[in-house]
């Protein structure tokens, strides 16, 4: 009704009476009188709105300074070091080339795996999944310790905070998961019972994202808003529109002060936390956008689309600075290497994952072997910018996930197969150190063995049994 009386007002305004019954248009004069635009175009935030912005406001004026200071001496440090370090990006490039899957492990018996997450310290990894089950794992053996159980319905996303595992403690938060029941559940690594529910979109949540300091958590859902919500209250603080479709991914900056949201509007918009405006609308892609991440540079943002590309934006210009023609079909997930931002890991509904380096956005490894759409992609992150990843791991519709390494499964079973046909033993006799080589043999039809007894070279000849 309210759009429909300020329609008319504009119609008398501009006096537009073709097409229209007389009986509108008077009434549409009358209303342009009566009419008075009263109603507020900004809402009052709470008090708590107000102490958060000051407090992201001090925090990220903080870690900009530091960022820009590192900026500097990157840029003053002698042509040697500059050339060492473009060696060392080479180096890390042809590494991941070599990067193959490890391990394939089922995370779902029924339904789709839609997310992962790995732990800051490496060693955990969460799934979610459509069948509402989140479950935690340990990565070096890809066992489930844990399957956390009370969303009543499909899980969207799941998110570790980022001091989980490092400086949190078990029974505090530790994990977030969101879903199609409108709720979003805050875990804690010592039960499977969440320690907070937070209520309030009236839609399906779609992804999380944690704000770098771990205070505060942004949420993206259909009901056509995002919202950041206070983890110690646990209360929104923000219930932000702004897409005229729902707004899908979601990311913060590295220094805290803005936050990227994307949406099935085709657009990214770039918010500031401080003042609570938009500050760019980022147009270019023609089809839903449904991935958004910033880089730890501070400047340059990626989007993956259903137009099948990902697009590399720069804050400074505010303009698209490249465009990756990156897979054959929606692109579902992009992320650059933590803390660095050397290169970018996208994955789409082509079954595949792929790396990008950042000096060209020039392809580096396709990883495939889902036999499904791949959901979710993530990196472990590492103390160096230039040590490889310890583990990548993707998500699909095939139900599964996928642990890719630089080494890979079949190495190690080729190595154990290897070791079972030529064992080696050592056998000490006084002063000598012998090798006993045990070698398969076939002899008068039957499977044996022989053995074959050398010598350290510096004892003296060998002895044949």
């Amino acid at each position: 009704p309210e759009r429909r009386k300020r329609l008319r007002y504009i119609l008398a305004e501009k006096g537009i009476k073709e097409g229209i019954p007389k009986e509108v248009i008077e009434s549409a004069q009358r209303e342009k009188r009566e009419y008075v635009h009263d109603e507020p175009f900004l809402t009052e935030g709470p008090s708590a709105l107000k102490e958060a912005r000051l407090w992201v406001l001090k925090d990220s004026l903080k870690n900009a300074e530091e960022r820009i200071k590192k900026a500097k001496i990157k840029l003053e440090q002698p042509d040697s070091i500059t050339q060492s370090e473009s060696a060392s990006a080479t180096k890390l490039y042809e590494t991941l080339s070599k990067y193959d899957n490890y391990s394939s492990q089922i995370g779902d018996e029924k339904r789709p795996v839609s997310s992962c997450s790995i732990s800051p310290n490496g060693q955990l990894l969460a799934t979610s999944s459509w069948s509402g089950l989140c479950k935690i794992w340990q990565l070096r053996n890809c066992e489930c310790i844990s399957t956390l159980k009370h969303h009543k319905a499909r899980v969207q996303h799941v998110k570790f905070h980022p001091h989980a595992t490092i400086s949190q403690s078990p029974n505090s938060l530790n994990l977030a998961s969101c879903g199609a029941d409108n709720t979003i559940k805050l875990w804690s690594l010592a039960s499977q019972t969440p320690i907070a529910n937070l209520t309030g979109h009236e839609d399906r949540v779609n992804k999380l994202a944690f704000h770098p300091s771990g205070r505060y958590l942004g949420s993206t859902s259909f009901d056509l808003t995002w919202s950041l919500w206070d983890l110690e209250t646990k209360k929104d603080l923000v219930v932000q529109e702004g897409h005229s479709r729902p707004p899908y991914g979601i990311a913060f900056h590295c220094d805290g002060a803005l936050v990227a949201t994307s949406g099935l509007d085709a657009i990214a918009r770039v918010w500031d936390l401080r003042s609570g405006k938009t500050i760019w609308i980022m147009r270019g892609h023609v089809k839903q956008v449904l991935a958004v991440d910033f880089s730890p540079n501070g400047y340059h943002i990626a989007t993956g689309s259903d137009d099948h590309t990902v697009r590399v934006w720069d804050l400074r210009k505010k303009s698209s600075v490249y465009i990756i023609p990156a897979h054959s079909s929606l692109i579902s997930s992009v992320m650059y290497q933590p803390l660095y931002g050397n290169y970018l890991m996208t994955a789409g509904f082509d079954n595949t994952c792929k790396i990008w380096n950042c000096k060209d956005f020039g392809p580096v490894r396709v990883l495939a072997g889902h036999e499904g759409k791949v959901t979710h992609v993530d990196i472990s992150t590492e103390s160096d910018p230039f040590t490889p990843p310890k583990y990548l791991v993707s998500t699909s519709f095939d139900r599964t996930w996928k642990l890719w390494t630089l080494e890979s499964r079949q190495q190690d079973t080729g190595e154990m197969q290897e070791m079972q046909e030529m064992q080696e033993v050592k056998l000490e006799n006084g002063d000598a150190e012998v090798k006993v080589k045990i070698e398969p043999v076939e002899s008068s039809g039957d499977v044996g063995s022989s053995m074959e007894i050398s010598e350290n070279p510096d004892v003296g000849a060998g002895v044949a049994l």
